[in-house]
């Protein structure tokens, strides 16, 4: 290359571009020239910039056209041109979007936690309602096997008073009948310990549910007729109006 285009191009004497090096009139670089020591050529801005060799804005820079990224400005720069309304509100909306699907996913989280809770309530009420029922199966239970071991013990004892009464009723010896009134005593005392009482029959209107009538006799009296003339074995019954009857009074009757 000539010492004058040289001069003319601006370039050191360091360049490697031929003579065919197309510098124009403002001492600018063509595109396709291959010099890598001229200034400007890979700055891209305009005929104004005054950027330095390493592509950086000086100070006093006015350029307005290079890119952000490209000017080689600190995060402070103000070389890009500020946004447009619409861009502006185009960035609102889409962190608007970004809020409102996060929302959206807490929303639903909340909703599973909210069916989960409900299973469970479900679960707790059903396990709560099904302990109250054993509870009251069991409480039946155990209350039928009382009650039965005691209509059994009972049953075993009441034959036994029956006989006692009966040799009371046909005894003429007086020392014989007060040797055993102790032990008729006690086993009578042990019947009402288990909660029954005799049923009182004679002279009382004629009941099915507690009596069973086995003889009839004619009344003296109209006011007799229905009513229990005697009794040939006493009933007995759990004590209390309500009472279930563990045997039944075997009656005769007025009528």
């Amino acid at each position: 290359m000539s010492k004058e285009k040289k001069e003319k191009c601006g370039c050191n004497d360091n360049c490697t571009c031929g003579d065919d090096c197309n510098c124009t009139q403002e001492n600018k670089c063509s595109e396709d020239c291959t010099c890598g020591e001229h200034e400007h050529h890979d700055c891209g801005c305009g005929d104004d910039c005054n950027c330095t060799q390493e592509n950086k804005c000086s100070e006093d820079c006015t350029c307005g056209e290079h890119e952000h990224h490209d000017c080689g400005c600190g995060d402070d720069c103000d070389c890009k041109e500020p946004k447009s309304p619409e861009e502006i509100i185009a960035m609102y909306e889409k962190a608007f979007g970004q809020f409102e699907e996060a929302l959206n996913k807490v929303d639903a989280e909340l909703e599973k936690e909210k069916k989960r809770a409900e299973e469970n309530e479900h679960i707790a009420r059903v396990y709560r309602q099904d302990l109250e029922r054993y509870k009251e199966r069991n409480k039946n239970s155990e209350q039928e096997f009382k009650e039965k071991a005691k209509t059994e013990t009972a049953l075993k004892l009441l034959p036994v008073l029956d006989d006692f009464e009966k040799a009371f009723a046909s005894s003429t010896d007086n020392q014989t009948t007060k040797g055993f009134e102790m032990i008729y005593k006690s086993l009578k005392g042990a019947v009402e310990e288990l909660g029954i009482e005799e049923i009182e029959s004679l002279n009382q209107e004629f009941n099915p549910e507690f009596h069973d009538c086995i003889s009839k006799v004619k009344a003296e009296k109209k006011n007799q007729a229905g009513l229990v003339s005697r009794v040939f074995v006493k009933g007995y019954k759990y004590r209390g109006e309500d009472g279930k009857v563990i045997r039944h009074s075997v009656v005769e009757i007025y009528e």
